[in-house]
Protein backbone atom coordinates (compact mmCIF):
# COMPACT_ATOMS: atom_id res chain seq x y z
CA UNK A 1 0.00 0.00 0.00
CA UNK A 2 1.28 3.51 -0.51
CA UNK A 3 1.90 6.13 1.53
CA UNK A 4 0.35 9.28 0.79
CA UNK A 5 1.50 13.11 2.00
CA UNK A 6 -1.08 16.27 1.07
CA UNK A 7 -0.56 19.49 0.44
CA UNK A 8 -1.78 23.10 -0.71
CA UNK A 9 -0.84 24.45 -3.30
CA UNK A 10 1.27 27.94 -3.46
CA UNK A 11 0.92 30.50 -6.23
CA UNK A 12 3.03 29.11 -9.62
CA UNK A 13 3.13 25.49 -8.32
CA UNK A 14 2.97 23.19 -10.99
CA UNK A 15 2.52 19.71 -11.23
CA UNK A 16 5.60 18.69 -13.26
CA UNK A 17 7.14 20.75 -9.49
CA UNK A 18 5.67 18.12 -7.20
CA UNK A 19 6.17 15.50 -9.32
CA UNK A 20 10.17 16.00 -9.56
CA UNK A 21 10.04 16.87 -5.62
CA UNK A 22 8.31 13.58 -4.82
CA UNK A 23 9.76 11.47 -7.84
CA UNK A 24 6.16 9.98 -9.00
CA UNK A 25 4.45 11.12 -11.69
CA UNK A 26 2.33 14.09 -12.61
CA UNK A 27 -0.36 11.24 -13.49
CA UNK A 28 0.28 9.67 -10.51
CA UNK A 29 -0.55 12.89 -8.22
CA UNK A 30 -3.58 13.39 -10.68
CA UNK A 31 -5.21 10.20 -10.07
CA UNK A 32 -4.61 10.48 -6.29
CA UNK A 33 -6.07 13.57 -6.27
CA UNK A 34 -9.18 13.12 -8.03
CA UNK A 35 -7.63 16.22 -10.83
CA UNK A 36 -8.71 15.83 -14.15
CA UNK A 37 -6.96 18.55 -15.88
CA UNK A 38 -3.22 20.14 -15.90
CA UNK A 39 -3.20 22.83 -13.74
CA UNK A 40 -3.32 23.64 -9.81
CA UNK A 41 -4.84 26.51 -8.55
CA UNK A 42 -3.09 28.39 -5.15
CA UNK A 43 -5.15 26.81 -2.40
CA UNK A 44 -5.40 23.95 -3.49
CA UNK A 45 -5.04 20.76 -1.31
CA UNK A 46 -3.48 17.69 -3.55
CA UNK A 47 -2.26 14.43 -2.41
CA UNK A 48 1.33 12.78 -3.60
CA UNK A 49 1.31 8.80 -3.34
CA UNK A 50 5.21 8.58 -2.82
CA UNK A 51 4.98 4.57 -1.83
CA UNK A 52 6.95 2.89 -0.06
CA UNK A 53 10.35 4.01 -0.10
CA UNK A 54 12.13 1.25 -1.88
CA UNK A 55 15.59 -0.36 -0.19
CA UNK A 56 18.22 -0.06 -2.81
CA UNK A 57 21.86 -1.47 -2.52
CA UNK A 58 24.41 1.14 -3.65
CA UNK A 59 28.07 0.91 -3.64
CA UNK A 60 29.41 1.85 -0.53
CA UNK A 61 31.88 4.37 -2.19
CA UNK A 62 33.11 7.05 0.37
CA UNK A 63 33.56 10.68 -1.27
CA UNK A 64 37.19 12.31 -1.11
CA UNK A 65 37.72 15.50 -0.48
CA UNK A 66 37.46 16.82 -3.54
CA UNK A 67 34.06 15.49 -4.66
CA UNK A 68 32.54 16.37 -1.55
CA UNK A 69 32.99 19.82 -1.84
CA UNK A 70 31.64 20.06 -5.96
CA UNK A 71 28.85 17.42 -5.06
CA UNK A 72 27.80 19.56 -1.89
CA UNK A 73 24.58 21.55 -3.33
CA UNK A 74 23.07 18.31 -4.89
CA UNK A 75 23.89 16.20 -2.21
CA UNK A 76 22.06 18.91 -0.10
CA UNK A 77 19.08 18.86 -2.58
CA UNK A 78 18.80 15.40 -2.34
CA UNK A 79 18.98 15.43 1.51
CA UNK A 80 15.98 17.56 1.90
CA UNK A 81 13.78 16.08 -0.57
CA UNK A 82 14.46 12.70 0.87
CA UNK A 83 13.43 13.96 3.88
CA UNK A 84 10.21 14.94 2.41
CA UNK A 85 9.36 11.26 1.95
CA UNK A 86 8.43 10.76 6.26
CA UNK A 87 4.64 10.31 6.30
CA UNK A 88 4.86 11.75 10.27
CA UNK A 89 5.70 15.49 9.19
CA UNK A 90 3.27 18.04 10.00
CA UNK A 91 2.08 19.92 7.28
CA UNK A 92 3.92 23.03 8.74
CA UNK A 93 6.97 20.92 8.70
CA UNK A 94 6.28 19.63 4.61
CA UNK A 95 5.59 23.29 3.87
CA UNK A 96 8.65 25.14 5.68
CA UNK A 97 11.02 21.64 3.63
CA UNK A 98 9.06 22.25 0.52
CA UNK A 99 9.87 25.83 0.55
CA UNK A 100 13.74 24.76 1.58
CA UNK A 101 13.66 22.38 -1.32
CA UNK A 102 12.69 25.14 -3.77
CA UNK A 103 14.96 27.19 -2.93
CA UNK A 104 18.05 25.54 -2.64
CA UNK A 105 17.00 24.37 -6.14
CA UNK A 106 16.32 27.31 -8.13
CA UNK A 107 20.01 28.52 -6.30
CA UNK A 108 21.61 25.58 -8.05
CA UNK A 109 19.92 26.00 -11.01
CA UNK A 110 21.29 29.16 -11.40
CA UNK A 111 24.74 28.39 -10.12
CA UNK A 112 25.25 25.58 -12.82
CA UNK A 113 23.35 27.91 -15.56
CA UNK A 114 26.02 30.48 -14.71
CA UNK A 115 29.03 28.46 -15.11
CA UNK A 116 30.83 25.29 -15.51
CA UNK A 117 33.19 24.26 -12.63
CA UNK A 118 35.84 21.52 -13.20
CA UNK A 119 38.41 19.89 -10.71
CA UNK A 120 42.24 20.41 -11.99
CA UNK A 121 43.85 16.85 -12.82
CA UNK A 122 45.87 16.93 -9.78
CA UNK A 123 42.95 18.11 -7.42
CA UNK A 124 44.61 21.06 -6.05
CA UNK A 125 42.52 23.65 -8.33
CA UNK A 126 38.69 24.48 -9.77
CA UNK A 127 38.50 25.99 -12.87
CA UNK A 128 35.58 28.30 -13.33
CA UNK A 129 34.26 29.19 -16.64
CA UNK A 130 31.93 31.80 -17.16
CA UNK A 131 28.37 31.37 -19.24
CA UNK A 132 27.23 34.94 -18.67
CA UNK A 133 27.83 37.86 -16.43
CA UNK A 134 27.66 38.28 -12.47
CA UNK A 135 28.12 40.82 -9.97
CA UNK A 136 31.28 39.52 -8.35
CA UNK A 137 29.55 39.73 -4.59
CA UNK A 138 27.04 37.45 -5.94
CA UNK A 139 29.70 34.38 -7.60
CA UNK A 140 31.32 34.58 -4.22
CA UNK A 141 28.12 34.42 -2.42
CA UNK A 142 26.96 31.29 -5.16
CA UNK A 143 30.31 29.46 -4.93
CA UNK A 144 30.84 30.01 -0.85
CA UNK A 145 34.04 31.43 -2.49
CA UNK A 146 37.30 32.48 0.41
CA UNK A 147 37.29 36.39 0.90
CA UNK A 148 39.50 37.72 -1.44
CA UNK A 149 39.84 34.65 -3.96
CA UNK A 150 38.86 36.61 -6.95
CA UNK A 151 40.65 39.75 -6.13
CA UNK A 152 43.78 38.94 -8.40
CA UNK A 153 41.72 37.61 -11.35
CA UNK A 154 39.97 41.16 -11.31
CA UNK A 155 43.03 43.03 -11.00
CA UNK A 156 44.99 41.49 -13.31
CA UNK A 157 41.70 42.49 -15.70
CA UNK A 158 41.79 46.16 -14.17
CA UNK A 159 37.86 45.55 -13.38
CA UNK A 160 38.40 47.01 -9.69
CA UNK A 161 36.36 50.20 -9.46
CA UNK A 162 37.26 52.57 -7.12
CA UNK A 163 34.38 54.24 -4.66
CA UNK A 164 34.80 57.30 -3.33
CA UNK A 165 35.48 57.08 0.25
CA UNK A 166 36.02 53.07 0.66
CA UNK A 167 38.82 52.67 -1.92
CA UNK A 168 38.85 50.25 -4.39
CA UNK A 169 36.27 47.74 -3.75
CA UNK A 170 36.57 43.99 -5.62
CA UNK A 171 32.91 43.29 -4.54
CA UNK A 172 31.49 46.18 -7.08
CA UNK A 173 33.18 44.41 -10.09
CA UNK A 174 32.01 42.37 -12.63
CA UNK A 175 32.94 38.55 -14.22
CA UNK A 176 32.09 38.28 -17.53
CA UNK A 177 30.68 36.02 -20.19
CA UNK A 178 33.56 33.84 -21.36
CA UNK A 179 36.14 34.63 -18.34
CA UNK A 180 37.72 31.62 -16.77
CA UNK A 181 39.40 31.51 -13.44
CA UNK A 182 41.62 28.88 -11.70
CA UNK A 183 41.00 29.84 -7.89
CA UNK A 184 42.69 26.77 -4.97
CA UNK A 185 40.21 23.88 -3.87
CA UNK A 186 40.60 25.14 -0.27
CA UNK A 187 38.77 28.61 -1.48
CA UNK A 188 36.74 27.07 -3.50
CA UNK A 189 32.91 26.21 -1.23
CA UNK A 190 34.80 27.75 1.81
CA UNK A 191 32.53 25.38 4.48
CA UNK A 192 34.74 25.47 7.69
CA UNK A 193 34.00 22.14 8.75
CA UNK A 194 36.45 21.21 5.57
CA UNK A 195 39.49 23.38 6.66
CA UNK A 196 41.03 20.13 8.95
CA UNK A 197 40.46 17.91 5.99
CA UNK A 198 42.53 20.17 3.44
CA UNK A 199 45.26 20.21 5.87
CA UNK A 200 45.28 16.75 6.42
CA UNK A 201 45.80 16.54 2.17
CA UNK A 202 48.14 19.26 1.70
CA UNK A 203 45.31 21.52 0.40
CA UNK A 204 45.55 24.58 2.64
Amino acid sequence: MPNNVTSIVQSGETLSLYATMYGVSAEDIKEASGIKGNSLKAGQTITIPIGQKAETKKENKELTYQENKLQYWDKQIEEKRNALYNPDLSSEEREKLEEEYINLKNTNNYRKSLADVELSDDGKNVNITFKKNEAAWKVRSLFNLEKGTLKPYLELCNRIPYIQGEGRVPDEASLYEGDSITIPIRAFNNQGFWVETAHFFGLD
